[in-house]
């Protein structure tokens, strides 16, 4: 069973919308993460030499969710969909 959990992140308050999305998560039973690195348009949400970084971002959100998945004792992994199309 999948769950997605969708985050407004460019927001003010994006570290603790992260923190509250990982305690329900927790709360739930869950102790694995797969986050989300690259947009359907190319952007990347984490801060790297092989690619830019959302420009609507201005901090690393992979790196908060990595520190708040390790807080909560999550195993934390990154995934980029490939979609292909003619």
């Amino acid at each position: 069973m999948g769950l997605g959990y969708k985050l407004q992140l460019r927001s003010k308050c994006w570290s603790l919308q992260i923190h509250d999305a990982f305690k329900n998560f927790s709360e739930i039973g869950l102790n694995f993460i797969l986050f989300l690195v690259k947009s359907s348009d190319g952007w990347l949400y984490y801060n790297s030499s092989i690619g830019p970084i959302d420009p609507g971002y201005k901090w690393d959100p992979l790196r908060v969710a990595v520190e708040e998945a390790h807080g909560f004792w999550f195993r934390a992994s990154r995934v980029v969909l490939c979609f292909c199309g003619h």
